[in-house]
């Protein structure tokens, strides 16, 4: 991939199109590109050091002096890596006072990278003094105390649509929203201030910063402190969480000593696969296109009818509320409400701890009831707990049908009608409505936390700030369902997550990638003339499977049907040398290859010396042999390629993981069949002539050290660990030698140990589970997973993230078949 398409690529995958208004620093050929390539951004203006008026690519020049009156959100630099500075500290300062985000070409923030100095640092006037300029952008407050308040009551024609907040996630507070994660992005919000003490901003720039500069927005203090620069607030240690002392002992005594137990539903007895519960209404959405009903903002929809008709409604009443916005008719209500409800039940996953310590206390004899704020009234959810076998329990109290949350009057209801002197225990996630106001009413209360809060408390919390959409974080969805389903998991941690056998780590820290990398695949061929997709051996065995998986789930792409192709390295450039230049090649790029073995052949003795020397003159004079073994091995490749019904006159892509283009090259020497290659990741750093082989590669990766725009890195975590996944990615047959006169294959002796392909086979076997839950439930087709999300869980391998559990391990080796040198692979 040349630098300029690279470029063009990077900045769309760190720049999704949106509305905010963009200008582009610099004039030279590469802004030009952007401004060509980029389909559908806001830009408004190209800024340039020496060009101060006129146009420039059909764009107006804008003046430093001048940026303001554009409305500028973001100036990207498009320049190399070391001229990003020198801009930043031409402009920087100007865009922090001013409100503007400084980023450059491959989306790292400028301010945040080289911002050094402290600002002036008083709650409602001094806000409206730093952010006068900025009523018409998007404003969230983090905090929901007396500084909030007061900016709030003081500043109502400022468009402050919500509050963050470290513990509240849902509600309101203020007569603001709550805003999470989500909701941010989904509100397209422009700026966050924090309205907290100073001694706390710094613990919240450390919390949100990498959310805010990953997503382009701008993180502010009252006092027009920029949280994203350096030295702006001081580095904030949070100590381990108080929850990592929890454990199931503790709540087993507890429901010993207590006569009525009563549980929570979502998030305590059961969970779901999803990161958020509203990301079931983008899946319906989706689902809902399928079958040829058109909601663009179906989620947007949803919400506003729960939310904008009587106070605690049910399913029915929010059905008749979003009728009465979209004028769908009665049938099409009832159809998309019953979607809903079989959605809710294949995303559904018991807590298999609580659902346990449920039985237990009715082993105890103990009475055990549920009460749960919900808009699914009973009847819904106890047909959901037969299906997920949940059914030990004797009332249910829901807010739907007592019109009360758990915060208002519930526990009330549920008081009048059980209590009668009897100790109760509650058991729920919330702090606030399981906890808090159970012990209001005169209950005793255990808190657990769902998997979202215990990922919130462990080493592995930024991950969440980087899921942009549906897709990405369905990803991180299911991998925390598996990690946090036990809401003890975490009891005598350390903040890392405890990878406890083999097929977590197949499940949790691989599978998101291998994932993202077959989807690709499909994308890449969807609807494209190739006869077949080749996945070449050994990398490409568990990726044919997962591929037919998704072309049998996704008809509508018109996939070509796939075929695992036995290729090495050692068997294409045995059957691909016929002339005296392909024997140059050959040596040029295995001077240790054993041509006397691979080529069929004894040579001379007089000539060992020369072969043990490596000497060229050893292979020049072995030429005729060489040329004679190589027709014999094309026409037995040929024969295999017959069988599996390849032909000359058809047309494939070849895919192949990690690799420097080496059988590309040779098969392209080759000829037997054209095809198209594809990569998980190219490198041509070893031979720079192999830059040339066109191919498309889901990770582009520029190892030279030269100041080129090839140099903005992608997330590469993945590349820089890939020999790892190498070794897992492969097949349980040895690397291929070549073919026998009948097209047979004739494969090498086995190097790894029995341990290590039953390893391979387990983790196999978790990919092949994750993939499948994912694309069957919770994947919705046209949402762009970047790289970064995936590449991220695979990192969690790494000790700062994770301690991973002997059982899980196994000690690995790669082999080299044309050196043949084993290499020890350390998990």
């Amino acid at each position: 991939m040349e630098d300029i398409n690279y470029t063009v690529e990077l900045f769309k995958r760190k720049f999704p199109v949106s509305r905010k208004r963009i200008a582009l620093y610099g004039k030279g050929p590469m802004t030009r590109a952007i401004i060509r390539l980029a389909d559908g951004y806001n830009f408004v203006g190209v800024v340039d050091r020496d060009v101060k008026s006129g146009t420039v690519y059909g764009l107006p020049v804008i003046a430093i002096d001048e940026i303001q009156d554009h409305d500028i959100d973001i100036i990207v630099v498009v320049a190399r890596p070391e001229s990003a500075y020198a801009v930043y500290k031409r402009i920087g300062m100007f865009c922090v006072e001013k409100h503007i985000g400084l980023y450059g070409v491959d989306g790292s923030n400028l301010v945040e990278a080289y911002g050094t100095d402290d600002l002036e640092c008083n709650a409602g006037l001094i806000f409206r003094e730093n952010f006068a300029n900025d009523k018409k952008r998007r404003i969230a407050l983090y905090g929901k105390g007396p500084i909030a308040k007061s900016i709030i009551d003081q500043n109502a024609d400022f468009n402050i649509r919500g509050i963050m907040d470290r513990t509240l996630k849902q509600g309101v507070a203020l007569g603001k929203q709550i805003l999470d994660y989500e909701e941010v992005l989904d509100r397209d919000i422009d700026i966050i201030v924090t309205a907290t003490k100073d001694a706390h901003k710094g613990a919240i720039a450390k919390r949100i910063g990498e959310f805010c500069s990953y997503n382009h927005i701008l993180l502010y203090d009252y006092k027009g402190d920029n949280l994203l620069q350096k030295k702006a607030v001081k580095e904030v240690a949070e100590g381990p969480s108080p929850y990592f002392n929890v454990d199931e002992e503790q709540l087993r005594k507890q429901i010993k000593e207590h006569d009525i137990i009563t549980f929570d539903i979502f998030d305590t007895l059961v969970m779901r696969k999803t990161l958020n519960a509203t990301d079931v209404f983008d899946i319906m959405q989706h689902k809902l296109k399928r079958n040829g009903i058109i909601y663009d903002n179906f989620k947007q929809l949803r919400i506003l009818a729960q939310e904008s008709g009587v106070p605690n409604p049910n399913l029915d009443e929010i059905y008749e509320r979003l009728q009465v916005i979209t004028g769908m008719s009665d049938s099409l209500r009832e159809q998309i409400k019953e979607l809903e409800i079989d959605t809710e039940k294949k995303v559904l996953v018991r807590r298999e701890k609580i659902v346990e310590l449920m039985e237990y206390a009715n082993k105890l004899g103990k009475e055990v009831h549920i009460i749960s704020d919900m808009y699914l009234p009973e009847t819904v959810l106890r047909d959901i707990l037969v299906s997920l076998d949940i059914t030990g329990y004797e009332k249910m109290y829901v807010s739907c049908d007592y019109r009360t949350l758990k915060t208002e009057g519930l526990f009330a209801h549920f008081c009048k009608d059980n209590v009668d002197n009897k100790s109760v225990l509650h058991i729920g996630d919330s702090g606030q409505a399981d906890g808090d106001f159970a012990r209001k009413n005169g209950l005793d209360a255990f808190v657990i936390m769902s998997a979202k809060q215990m990922m919130e408390i462990t080493a592995i919390a930024d991950i969440r700030t980087l899921a942009r959409n549906v897709n990405e974080r369905s990803m991180i969805g299911l991998c925390i369902a598996k990690l946090f389903n036990d809401p003890f998991a975490l009891y005598e941690s350390d903040g890392r997550i405890k990878i406890r056998n083999t097929a977590e780590l197949g499940y949790v820290i691989i599978a998101p990638l291998i994932t993202a990398l077959t989807i690709w695949m499909g994308e890449s061929t969807r609807n494209n003339a190739y006869d077949k997709v080749l996945f070449g051996a050994r990398d490409g065995y568990i990726l044919n499977k997962l591929y037919e998986i998704l072309r049998e789930s996704v008809p509508e792409w018109n996939l070509p049907k796939s075929l695992y192709l036995l290729m090495s390295r050692r068997m294409i450039i045995s059957a691909s040398t016929f002339t005296d230049d392909d024997l140059k090649h050959a040596y040029e790029y295995a001077p240790g290859f054993d041509i006397e073995s691979n080529f069929h052949f004894k040579a001379p003795k007089a000539s060992k010396n020369e072969k043990r020397k490596g000497y060229y003159e050893f292979w020049e004079k072995n030429k005729e042999a060489i040329f004679k073994g190589s027709v014999k091995n094309n026409e037995n490749y040929k024969k295999y390629l017959k069988k599996k019904g390849v032909s000359s006159a058809g047309k494939y892509a070849f895919f192949d993981f990690v690799s420097l283009g080496s059988c590309q090259d040779f098969m392209e020497r080759n000829g037997a069949f054209d095809f198209d290659a594809f990569y998980a990741c190219f490198r041509f750093d070893l031979f720079e002539h192999r830059k040339a082989l066109k191919h498309k590669d889901w990770l582009y990766m520029n190892v030279r050290e030269s100041n080129q725009y090839g140099n903005y890195h992608d997330s590469n975590y993945f590349y820089q660990d890939y020999l790892f996944l190498e070794r897992i990615m492969t097949s349980d047959k040895p690397s291929l030698s070549c073919f026998d006169d009948n097209g047979n294959p004739v494969f090498d002796e086995e190097q790894r140990s029995a341990e290590e392909i039953r390893f391979m086979k387990r983790i196999h076997k978790a990919v092949k589970d994750y993939f499948e839950e994912y694309i069957k439930l919770l994947w919705v087709e046209g949402i762009e997973i970047s790289r970064v999300v995936p590449d991220m869980l695979y990192h969690y391998r790494q000790d700062e993230f994770s301690a991973i559990a002997d059982s899980a391990d196994c000690k690995m080796s790669a082999y080299d078949d044309l050196n043949q040198v084993k290499v020890e692979v350390k998990l």
